[in-house]
């Protein structure tokens, strides 16, 4: 377990120092899962289904786990938190972070809930992405998930959850009264056939909402303009009267709610005396060009038409960190020439992957076949077949 543990908590210091080395800020999760890493259910059960050619390498998969326990992940994230902080300054946020909370024993997640509170530092996670794990909750951990989180201590005005698409009217009472974060990821919930998380249901519940990629976006390339304009596309009523989600909503969900989930909140995401000066200079020329937005001013022009290559220069902090779309504090050239490098490495690991999910993957679509999955009654409604 020591060698597993130490590649991990060294591929955890690479990432951080490689923001921390162009000068950007980040608040990074630490990732952690100790169940139902193949179905939601004790992985043994669906392993002992495959054929026994496969039992072996699935169970010897990177996807069974890292075999920490919660102890040694304890052990671990105190010295990352502990590093992060003496080291790189208050530009990083290091966070606990459970992958999923059905991913995550009451052990862990107690764990967690207890380095929040010591370590000072905030939590992380995916909720109710899919419908799957709305449905099989009670089943893995015997109640529905965000009271089963309260109950833990694990909501408050310093834990984000990314998705949370399958959330009930009820939850999102319980979430908004906790001052707790949605990350809502909608290129990354439509390409992944999740669904639309209701975020009219949530801003009209006072819960803070912020907008995030998932490094899934629609087109692989993670610019937020773009993220921004589908999101204010797809939350609405057909009927006039209902309510969409406006132009302020979407500007406040970057910049407040971003802020909020990475805890910076009333330090960062508005131009205010004392806080700290985060801010991005953009070409406007491609907003003022003769559009329907015309009328209504700048902002409703840099929502639906600008894109990532209109950022000019950026700075964190007060730093000038990108200017002319290039980073300031490391050579472009030689970090692409070192990507194009590791890639190349891992192709054929990539390529054995692929292939050996490929062989798994039907097992996993025999595991759920027959369940009839409970949808309830949907926040929004499209059409209609009547």
């Amino acid at each position: 377990m020591a060698p597993v543990r130490q590649a991990y908590e060294s591929l955890v210091h690479d990432r951080i120092e490689g923001y921390a080395a162009t000068g950007q800020r980040v608040a990074f999760a630490v990732g952690y899962t100790d169940q139902n890493n193949w179905v939601y259910a004790p992985d043994e059960t669906f392993i002992v289904s495959l054929p026994p050619e496969l039992q072996a390498e699935v169970r010897q998969s990177p996807i069974s786990g890292t075999g920490f326990t919660p102890a040694v992940y304890e052990d671990m994230f105190r010295r990352i938190e502990r590093w992060a902080r003496s080291r790189l300054g208050d530009l990083t946020h290091v966070l606990v972070g459970p992958l999923s909370p059905l991913w995550c024993s009451r052990e862990s997640l107690e764990m967690m809930s207890h380095l929040c509170r010591t370590c000072g530092t905030g939590l992380h996670s995916h909720l109710l992405e899919s419908v799957y794990q709305r449905q099989h909750a009670v089943s893995t951990i015997g109640t529905r998930v965000v009271p089963y989180l309260r109950g833990l201590d694990l909501l408050s005005a310093r834990t984000s959850f990314a998705h949370a698409v399958w959330v009930t009217d009820s939850d999102i009472i319980e979430l908004a009264e906790t001052g707790t974060t949605v990350v809502h990821c909608p290129s990354s919930n439509l390409r992944l056939r999740c669904g639309i998380a209701p975020v009219i249901p949530m801003i009209r519940a006072g819960l803070p909402v912020a907008l995030g990629l998932d490094a899934n976006a629609l087109d692989d390339d993670d610019d937020l303009f773009r993220e921004a304009r589908l999101a204010s596309c797809i939350h609405f009523h057909p009927a006039l009267a209902s309510g969409h989600l406006s132009l302020a909503n979407t500007f406040r969900m970057i910049f407040h709610g971003g802020a909020r989930a990475a805890l910076w909140e009333e330090k960062i995401g508005a131009l205010r005396p004392g806080w700290q000066a985060d801010i991005i200079g953009l070409s406007t020329e491609r907003a003022r060009t003769f559009s329907r937005s015309d009328s209504a001013g700048l902002f409703p022009g840099v929502l639906q038409r600008l894109r990532a290559d209109d950022v000019r220069w950026v700075m964190v902090a007060g730093r000038e960190v990108v200017r002319d779309g290039h980073f300031l504090k490391c050579d472009e050239t030689v970090l692409l020439e070192e990507l194009a490098s590791e890639v190349a490495k891992g192709l054929s690991q990539a390529s054995r992957n692929a292939r050996f999910v490929e062989r798994v993957r039907p097992y996993l679509f025999d595991f759920y076949l027959g369940e009839e999955a409970e949808l309830g009654q949907p926040f929004y409604r499209f059409n209609g077949s009547a």
